[in-house]
């Protein structure tokens, strides 16, 4: 008699699954731990080049605000744009003394005034 012609095809993939789970969470691994150490840097140079030199800059002119004759301390020389501006805000509060003296001292103090805004009408 004529039996029906059944096939049947099983295909198990399990073990190449596996290995590219893993190499998928391999994967992701390195790249979430690029990105820590991506964004760790990044922080970093931007603390160290803009953050913390604007810092310095703000509590000078707070300085001056406060004590217009108060001796202000060199800034040491760098290549970067913010020492540039640095040094100019230095030169520009030296400046001052010496073009007001201790008579102008009082209405530089004041016209910087003491929440930071600058009163050009004093």
């Amino acid at each position: 008699k004529d039996a029906p012609h059944a096939s049947r095809l099983v295909l198990e993939n399990l073990t190449g699954a596996r290995a590219e789970a893993l190499l998928n969470i391999a994967q992701v691994t390195c790249i979430v731990v690029l990105l820590g150490i991506s964004s760790f840097l990044f922080q970093r140079d931007a603390n160290r080049l803009v953050i913390r030199p604007l810092a310095k800059m703000a509590r000078l002119v707070q300085n001056l605000s406060h004590n217009p004759l108060e001796k202000l301390e060199q800034a040491e020389g760098g290549e970067l744009e913010t020492d540039f501006v640095e040094r100019a805000l230095q030169k520009f509060g030296q400046m001052l003394q010496i073009a007001f003296g201790e008579a102008g001292s009082e209405i530089i103090g004041k016209s910087l005034g003491a929440d930071g805004d600058l009163n050009p009408m004093m």
